[in-house]
């Protein structure tokens, strides 16, 4: 039994072999057939996209052909407006200009002459002014001369007077000169000026500026002072002032103001004015005594008027502010 059931066994083998063989073999026909039917199509299909490729591309090149050719014919007609435009626009241009030009040169002309009148004008006022003005300041000094002559002051004898008015009449500004001394010879004459054994006169520059050196010295809280040459300020006696001692010094623009003002402009203590006008010296102490001069050419000229009467410190106070502090300029470090 055993052997039949083998030999059973084995003829099914064979039998499925035989199957399994047929199967594949059939499989396998198929296959090759299917691929072979896959390529002939992917031959077709490829060869149907090179053609439309030869095709969209020589149908592309054509457009972009035409296109640049479109487009360098439009260039050219712009090229051509545009060359007109700016031709047009260059000799529009240059007839503005000139017709400008033709404008501006006679206006030119026009204000030249308008301005030669007015500047001839504004001469002949200024000259006129300047000649009143001098006529006014001779005849004021003048009537002062008559009057201090008539009337003698503090006991000075007429030839004193002389001298102190002839140093006044050779001042550069005699109007502001004469109008300090109109309105001290007034005070004088209002009364007996009981002040005057406190007031007195020293003769000359340098005992001029002598007495004003020694006010600095003297002096205990500020001291104000009006130098019209910046080559006799006191350079090194104002370096050796106290902090404590204020000075307001106020000195007319001139050669040397920088080496001599230099080393006190900036100083806690100390401030410098300048002013364009050479006419008169002066120095206020404390408030307690005061030296008004005017500036003579000459230096035999200069006569000072010194006085420690508190009513005449206020007077030369009052006339010398006004007249002086608003005409000078505040000198700061680098301004010399």
């Amino acid at each position: 039994k055993l052997s039949s059931v083998a030999e059973e066994l084995e003829r099914t083998r064979e039998s499925a072999t035989a199957s399994v063989t047929e199967v594949l073999d059939s499989v396998q026909n198929n296959v090759g057939a299917r691929c072979e039917e896959m390529k002939s199509h992917v031959s077709s299909a490829a060869g149907r996209a090179e053609n439309e490729i030869d095709r969209v591309t020589e149908q592309s090149v054509a457009t972009v052909e035409k296109n640049v050719n479109e487009a360098h014919s439009r260039l050219a007609e712009v090229s051509d407006v545009l060359k007109d435009s700016a031709t047009k626009s260059v000799e529009s241009l240059a007839a503005q200009t000139t017709d400008i030009a033709r404008s501006a040169l006679n206006e030119t002309a026009e204000s030249l002459k308008a301005m030669e009148a007015g500047l001839t004008k504004i001469t002949d006022d200024t000259f006129a002014k300047i000649d009143s003005s001098l006529r006014s300041a001779s005849s004021a000094l003048t009537s002062i001369k008559d009057e201090a002559l008539s009337t003698p002051m503090l006991g000075l004898t007429e030839q004193e007077l002389n001298a102190i008015f002839a140093g006044v009449a050779g001042a550069e500004s005699g109007g502001e000169v004469a109008e300090v001394l109109t309105k001290v010879t007034e005070i004088m004459r209002s009364g007996d000026f009981p002040g005057a054994r406190n007031t007195w006169l020293i003769a000359t520059r340098e005992a001029v500026l002598s007495h004003m050196q020694d006010m600095l010295q003297r002096a205990k809280s500020k001291v104000t002072m009006i130098i019209p040459d910046p080559r006799e300020i006191p350079t090194d006696l104002l370096k050796e002032m106290k902090s404590s001692v204020g000075v307001e010094l106020v000195v007319t623009e001139g050669a040397m103001l920088e080496q001599n003002a230099s080393p006190l402009v900036g100083r806690g203590n100390i401030r410098v004015r300048v002013r364009s006008e050479k006419d008169i010296y002066a120095c206020i102490m404390d408030s307690e005594e005061v030296m008004l001069a005017p500036a003579s050419p000459g230096d035999k000229d200069v006569i000072g008027i010194v006085s420690e009467n508190p009513d005449f410190v206020k007077i030369v106070m009052g006339i010398t502010g006004p007249i002086f502090q608003a005409r000078t300029k505040l000198l700061k470090p680098g301004d010399l």
